[in-house]
């Protein structure tokens, strides 16, 4: 979180949650706003492969194995 994306402010303050999302409000221009989510994408191969072996009968932790992720 840097600026206000109305009026590219740093000072702003903590203002509620919405679906579970931060929301905050500007000081400077009283605009509110929300941050888009942050967190680790897992690449679509790694699904669609997880998935694929999963379908040839493989239990999780054989696929944690093979492809190096949880």
């Amino acid at each position: 979180m840097d600026a206000c994306p109305n009026c590219q402010s740093t000072r702003f303050t903590k203002a509620g949650v919405l679906n579970e999302r931060q929301r905050y409000k500007c000081k400077s221009c009283n605009y509110y706003f929300t941050v888009g989510k942050l967190g680790k994408k897992i690449d679509d191969y790694y699904v669609n492969k997880a998935l694929q072996l999963y379908l040839e009968g493989l239990t999780y932790r054989e696929i944690e194995r093979i492809l190096g992720v949880s």
